[in-house]
C-alpha cells in the first residue's frame, strides 16, 4: 500500500533536481519522465502535485485493489434523461417507431392531395 507521506518525501527530491519522483512512485512512469526531464514542467507541474498527490495516491491504492474497503473501482454511468418522450408507440413491441412531426398532417384520410403551383 502506497504512503501519500513517502509521496511528498520524493516530491521534495526536486530540490536536488530530481522532480517528478514521486510520480514513478504513484505509477505514472510516463509523466514521471516528462516531469524528470523538464524540471517538473519548469516547476508549475511540481507545485500543482502539491494538491494533486493525495488523489493520485488515492488512485493508485485502489488501482492496486487496496483501500477503501477493497471495492470495485468501476465505474457504471446510468442515464436518467427522458427527453426522448415520444419515441415509442404505445403498442406491444418495443420497435422504434418514425416520430411524428409538426408538418405531419393530423387526418388520415387517403384523399390526393392538391398540387400547388409554383410558377
Amino acid at each position: 500500500m502506497l504512503s501519500a507521506g513517502v509521496a511528498y518525501l520524493l516530491w521534495f527530491g526536486c530540490l536536488f533536481g530530481l522532480c517528478g519522483i514521486h510520480r514513478f512512485y504513484a505509477g505514472k512512469p510516463l509523466t514521471g519522465l516528462l516531469w524528470l526531464f523538464t524540471l517538473g514542467l519548469l516547476g508549475v507541474g511540481q507545485l500543482i502535485d502539491l494538491l494533486l498527490i493525495p488523489s493520485m495516491i488515492a488512485n493508485a491504492n485502489a488501482q492496486n485493489g487496496y483501500g477503501y474497503g477493497n471495492r470495485n473501482t468501476n465505474t457504471v454511468i446510468v442515464n436518467v434523461n427522458n427527453s426522448r418522450r415520444g419515441q415509442y408507440d404505445d403498442d406491444d413491441d418495443d420497435r422504434p417507431r418514425r416520430r411524428r412531426s409538426r408538418y405531419d398532417d393530423d387526418d388520415d384520410d387517403d384523399r390526393p392531395r392538391r398540387r400547388q403551383n409554383r410558377d
